[in-house]
């Protein structure tokens, strides 16, 4: 309880301290940024990057997909069925730095290889794992009475480990550097999450059939409808941070 505690303490300051200073953005030349095109343009753009450069997305869902089935063979146990145990979420691990990767060089254009997509570099990796701890904990600060809502830090702190990818930033500097992109565009970013959910929305007829048919083999369907969505979303939100980054230096 009390290293809980000592946790959330210093969420509470590194939240504080990412409010209120402003980190230095590189110095380049100038560009005016095009005119935001709204979620769904951007979601088609994410949509046409993945599959200009499909590889890495197959070698994503692939992975999850063998995870899931290893996993049921070896708990003799349906992923619907109580008491199963999905070891397939220890296989996010493997795709913490990956897949932000992926979704840059989708916002860039530019296309990847494998080798490129698993590139391990230690130094960023562990960067990204503290990141999405203290975005947890801060999330959780914003449960609290009187805090800074979950709506607002959610929206500012989008881009940190994208950030942590593309500048090789500690955790602290890419949560002050994601905040000074976002801060006046929080909409774009909720509107990106809520083009996700009307998406996402399109497994739930797949859903209910395979509730009442085959439990099991529906559960896998719509994992291999969402989980290359949640590339598309990562690439679609690494459009809107590279767009950020344009905004800023024009100003």
């Amino acid at each position: 309880m009390f290293i809980f505690v000592i946790l959330i303490l210093a969420a509470v300051l590194i939240l504080s301290r990412a409010l209120n200073q402003d980190h230095t953005v590189n110095q380049e030349k100038p560009k005016k940024a095009d005119s935001w095109k709204g979620a769904f343009v951007v979601y088609g753009k994410a949509w046409d990057g993945l599959q200009k450069n499909p590889r890495p997305a197959v070698l994503f869902v692939a992975t999850y997909a063998v995870a899931q089935l290893v996993s049921t063979v070896l708990q003799g146990k349906g992923p619907m069925q109580i008491g199963h145990v999905g070891f397939e979420s220890a296989v996010g691990l493997l795709f913490i730095m990956a897949a932000p990767i992926y979704s840059l060089a989708i916002a860039d254009g530019r296309k990847i290889s494998i080798r490129e997509f698993m590139v391990f570099v230690p130094k960023k990796y562990f960067m990204i794992i503290l990141a999405t701890i203290l975005l947890v904990l801060i999330a959780l600060l914003s449960f609290i009475p009187l805090a800074i809502p979950l709506i607002w830090t959610y929206a500012w702190f989008f881009a940190t480990t994208y950030a942590i990818v593309d500048k090789d930033l500690s955790p602290f500097k890419a949560l002050q550097y994601s905040k000074s992109l976002a801060e006046n565009h929080k909409s774009k970013f909720w509107g990106l999450m809520g083009a996700n959910i009307l998406f996402g929305l399109g497994a739930a007829p797949l859903m209910l059939l395979s509730m009442a048919f085959a439990p099991n083999v529906g559960f896998y369907a719509v994992q291999l409808f969402l989980l290359p969505l949640s590339l598309v979303s990562s690439a679609a939100t690494a459009i809107l941070y590279r767009w950020l980054q344009k905004e800023a230096r024009s100003k």
